[in-house]
Parts: structure tokens; C-alpha cells; sequence
């Protein structure tokens, strides 16, 4: 495969409900390249950010979802957006969310 392929990448989704992440921590092997998807539930765009990656404010954009209809499954019609990383060394990269006012935080563990 060339570089850049679908194998080539971890994939991870982290969805950003009530101010905070979830999963609070995202897992990742070293040396591996990742696309990580946020998606939002909520009324308010909220931007996230991972300062020692240099990855300044970037947006996520909000749409009103019922929260009971993600838990069955109807997730794909949340607003995503995806960064690609990497490859990482390993390490704690803390990913931040201005969610309405108030920061929130995950971590990236680089493995």
C-alpha cells in the first residue's frame, strides 16, 4: 500500500457532551500516523485544540441531536471534524475544548 492508505492510520472518535470529553483518555500506539474525529452534541460550536502538537482552536461545529438517539446508534448525523496527526512519539499530549465558556480536557497517550 502507498503511504497514506486507510492502513497506514489509527483511528479514533472522542464526542464532546456536557463540557467534557468522552473517552477522557485516547490510547494510541507509538510511531503510528491517527485520524482523530471529534463530534459534538450541543447548541454551541466549540473549538478544540492540542497546544504541544501545535494545533491551535480549531472549530467543531454544533447541531441539536437527542442525546437518547446517539446512545442507539443514530451518531452519524453529529457534526464531525477530523485531525490528522502524526506519526507520534510516545508520550501525554493534552487535548483541550473551549465547550461554552469553560475549558475541558483530554488526554492523547502516546504508547
Amino acid at each position: 500500500m502507498a503511504a497514506g492508505d486507510a492502513a497506514d492510520f489509527e483511528y479514533r472518535t472522542v464526542t464532546i457532551v456536557d463540557g467534557r470529553f468522552e473517552p477522557p483518555e485516547i490510547d494510541m500506539p507509538a510511531g503510528a500516523a491517527l485520524k482523530l474525529d471529534f463530534q459534538l452534541i450541543g447548541p454551541q460550536d466549540t473549538s478544540v485544540s492540542i497546544p504541544s502538537l501545535g494545533i491551535g482552536a480549531t472549530l467543531v461545529p454544533a447541531k441539536r441531536v437527542n442525546l437518547d438517539s446517539v446512545k442507539a446508534g443514530a451518531g452519524s448525523n453529529l457534526r464531525k471534524m477530523r485531525l490528522v496527526l502524526g506519526p507520534l512519539r510516545s508520550g501525554e499530549y493534552p487535548v483541550f475544548c473551549d465547550c461554552t465558556g469553560k475549558t475541558a480536557a483530554a488526554r492523547l497517550v502516546v504508547r
